[in-house]
C-alpha cells in the first residue's frame, strides 16, 4: 500500500534491525526499528518538489501503516516547522494512523514550550506525540509507540 501512496524513488524500506537516519545541515534524527519494518519517505524535494507548497522533510511509516512520523529538520523557526508538519499531514497522512510530529532544530528560541506547540497542532497529533529537540534526536519503536531515547 505504501507504493500506492508515494513515488517509488522517494521511499526506502528498512528491515527490523536497521537504524533509519535523517540528516540535514547540523540536525539529525536516528530511528531504531526495534524488530519492526519501516519506510523512510523523503518528502521535501522528492515526494513534493513544488517550493511553493509547505511540507516537512521526511516521514517514517510503519510497514502496516499504523504509525506515521512527520519529521522537520529546522533552523530555529519552530512555528514554521509545525506548519510544515500540519500541511504534510493534510496532504500525505492516513486517517487511521497514529501520528507523531518531530522537530529537530538547530536552536530552540526562548519561550518555546510544548504547550504552545500542542495548541498549534490541535487535533492533528495527540499531545503526547510531539517531540522537539535541538540538533540530535534518537527515537525507537516499542510496543506500538515511538519512544524518545
Amino acid at each position: 500500500m505504501i507504493d500506492n501512496r508515494f513515488k517509488k524513488g522517494c521511499c526506502e524500506f528498512y528491515n527490523s534491525n536497521n537504524i533509519i537516519s535523517c540528516k540535514e545541515s547540523q540536525n539529525s534524527l536516528s530511528f531504531y526499528c526495534s524488530g519492526e519494518q519501516f519506510y523512510k519517505i523523503k518528502i521535501d524535494g522528492c515526494e513534493i518538489i513544488d517550493n511553493n507548497v509547505l511540507k516537512c522533510d521526511f516521514m517514517i511509516i510503519k510497514n502496516d501503516e499504523a504509525i506515521e512520523i512527520y519529521i522537520e529538520l529546522k533552523g530555529s523557526d519552530i512555528q514554521h516547522a509545525i506548519k510544515q508538519i500540519m500541511a504534510t499531514i493534510d496532504s500525505k497522512g492516513s486517517k487511521s494512523a497514529a501520528k507523531y510530529g518531530v522537530v529537530v532544530a538547530t536552536s530552540i528560541p526562548p519561550g518555546t514550550t510544548l504547550n504552545k506547540i500542542t495548541k498549534i497542532l490541535g487535533s492533528k497529533i495527540g499531545p503526547n506525540n510531539i517531540i522537539v529537540k535541538n540538533q540530535s534526536l534518537k527515537l525507537r519503536y516499542s510496543d506500538g509507540k515511538i519512544i524518545k531515547l
